[in-house]
């Protein structure tokens, strides 16, 4: 009777085991699945970050970097023009394609390029030049107070990417507020204005504009050409040293905006100003 009785606790308890080790393993399997949708999550989307953008000088960068801009655009540029350099970088865990940057400029100071008069090649009866058009134009960018550039950048989940955008504008100083655009209308922000200040020494000094100045009216001869007009030489001459002179003004109010009146070039700015009326005297304009 005993032995009988032993048998059926056994049983019961075996059967109690069987059970218990059956739910375990359920368990286990259930949690294993949890822990690995903990650790491997769906994807997050993408999440651009600007790292860094800022204005340099073609002249400041790398030198392989500037010639590649030279071939990929198959021209140069007027001596020292302006790159924005710009590091972006994914977050996310998707990939980000960057379509464009919307730039929105404030405290817009106008700049100077000065334009000496063009030498006249042929004249027909009229009195137009007669030559060529270009074999390409000048794209001006930043030339208004909001700009947006096309681009097409392609970033992975954690990669980050930089980029050059080849600049040419007519001013001299202004803030830049920097918007990312990607994935169909989303935008990162740059944490921080970019600032903009450019001033060419060899055209604020009145020497050395004097010399391309006179150089130039040689080489014109009698006629010349002033932004697509043609007209005496002495003509342009006087409108190219009256646009000179403005913009002087202009540059000397910028540098007094910026505290910046009493540095070298802020001083050989206005040294340059000094002299316009003797620069007139000079070249026979001052009539």
């Amino acid at each position: 009777m005993l032995e009988a009785i032993i048998a059926a606790v056994a049983g019961v308890l075996g059967a109690a085991m069987g059970s218990w080790a059956t739910l375990r393993s359920a368990r286990s399997t259930h949690r294993t699945t949890l822990e690995a949708a903990r650790i491997s999550p769906e994807p997050t989307e993408a999440d651009v970050e600007v790292v860094d953008a800022l204005y340099v000088l073609s002249d400041d960068i790398d030198p392989e970097e500037r010639r590649t801009l030279v071939e990929r655009e198959q021209r140069d540029h007027y001596g020292t023009w302006v790159v924005l350099d710009i590091k972006l970088r994914n977050r996310g865990g998707q990939t980000a394609y960057v379509s464009g940057l919307y730039l929105q400029l404030s405290d817009i100071v106008n700049g100077f390029r000065p334009v000496l008069p063009d030498v006249v090649h042929h004249l027909d009866q009229i009195g137009h030049e007669l030559r060529m058009p270009p074999s390409y134009t000048y794209k001006t960018y930043l030339e208004n107070e909001s700009q947006r550039v096309r681009v097409s950048q392609v970033l992975p989940p954690g990669e980050t990417e930089r980029f050059l955008v080849s600049v040419d504008t007519p001013q001299s100083f202004f803030r830049t507020r920097l918007t990312v655009e990607y994935n169909a209308g989303r935008v990162a922000e740059a944490r921080s204005e970019l600032i903009f200040l450019r001033a060419d020494p060899a055209w604020i000094n009145a020497f050395s504009m004097l010399s391309a100045l006179r150089s130039r009216m040689e080489q014109c001869g009698t006629v010349a050409g002033w932004r697509g007009q043609v007209m005496p030489t002495s003509d342009a001459g006087r409108l190219c040293l009256d646009e000179y002179e403005r913009n002087l003004r202009d540059l000397a109010a910028m540098y007094a905006a910026v505290g910046r009146q009493s540095d070298t070039n802020g001083m050989a700015v206005r040294d340059s100003l000094a002299r316009v009326p003797s620069m007139r005297q000079e070249l026979g304009l001052d009539w």
